[in-house]
């Protein structure tokens, strides 16, 4: 279904922009947003867009009006996914998910499917795209800031598969493919740097497509040894945060002046940590993982697995 009252250029510029600046909003004003909508003032699906009452009155009524915000909220306004709701003839179907990064949407149809999520960190995007081009990734589109915008891989998670009948046969395949991938990933400088097969709770960021090939997602916490060994804050964190030491740290409840102080210590120690070690971590969190799907896998197959990722993985 198309809507006759399309939205102009400088309509969508508009709304974009709101948007964007949803993922930097303060929390005094997420809470005045959050009332609005406790209190029945504002419809949830509007909340985002509250404050063009004010600077754009009519833009606002459109979106009033408008049986796709209802249904979409935000996210039918994103590049990709405008055309596939306000252009096409059969709208796409929604669905959310979501867990330590907030809220997934997730926009399938017969012809396109898509993700939209918001970003875990400021280097994401453009490891994520590098990801995708190297085929290890799903692909990205364009996105608006704070966002991420890409390809819907349709297949199920290795922790999924419970028959043994599903993935034994193929185990050794899934570790040649997953070899080659991590190899493309460390010859171009990323580190995967989280739970690739399995974490404790059974859940993984191995996905097996339809056509039997596999691909990583979540680039949340992965790092970019581009300008090793000088990381941000940030990159310092996403490093740390699984290390003994620091899991010790955050049993202190250290404020934030410590977690910074704490940071700001060990960014110096990088230069004393040699690239191959950082990369290890990705073979680490992988044998790791192989071990929490006993249920799944017997000891042969694990072998299997590892022989096959140790004949493509190169360095």
């Amino acid at each position: 279904m198309q809507l006759n009252n399309s939205y102009t250029s400088d309509d969508l510029s508009t709304i974009r922009s709101t948007i964007s600046r949803l993922p930097f909003m303060s929390e005094s004003d997420a809470r005045a947003m959050n009332l609005e909508v406790s209190t029945g003032a504002c419809p949830s699906h509007l909340a985002p867009f509250l404050r063009l009452n004010d600077s754009h009155p009519d833009l606002y009524r459109k979106l009033v009006i408008d049986p796709f915000v209802v249904k979409y909220g935000v996210y039918g306004f994103f590049p990709r996914a405008y055309d596939l709701i306000y252009l096409s003839d059969k709208s796409p179907n929604i669905t959310f998910s979501g867990r330590t990064r907030g809220r997934v949407a997730i926009l399938t149809s017969p012809s396109n499917n898509m993700v939209i999520k918001p970003l875990q960190n400021s280097n994401e995007a453009k490891v994520a795209t590098l990801a995708g081009e190297l085929g290890v990734g799903p692909k990205q589109f364009d996105s608006l800031q704070g966002f991420l915008s890409e390809e819907y891989i349709s297949g199920t998670f290795i922790t999924d598969n419970h028959s043994n009948s599903d993935i034994r046969p193929c185990i050794e395949d899934i570790g040649i493919k997953l070899g080659a991938a991590f190899g493309k990933l460390h010859e171009n400088k990323i580190c995967y740097n989280d739970s690739t097969v399995s974490d404790p709770d059974k859940r993984s960021h191995l996905i097996l497509d339809q056509a039997s090939d596999i691909k990583l997602i979540d680039f949340g916490i992965s790092l970019s040894l581009e300008e090793y060994p000088n990381f941000s804050l940030e990159e310092t964190f996403n490093y740390v945060r699984t290390m003994p030491i620091y899991r010790i740290f955050e049993t202190m409840n250290p404020t934030q002046g410590d977690i910074h102080s704490f940071l700001k210590s060990y960014q110096g120690k990088f230069k004393e940590i040699s690239p191959d070690t950082i990369y290890d971590r990705d073979l680490r969190f992988l044998t790791e993982g192989l071990q929490l799907m006993s249920d799944i896998l017997t000891e042969a197959d694990k072998t299997a697995f590892m022989q096959g990722f140790h004949s493509t993985y190169k360095r």
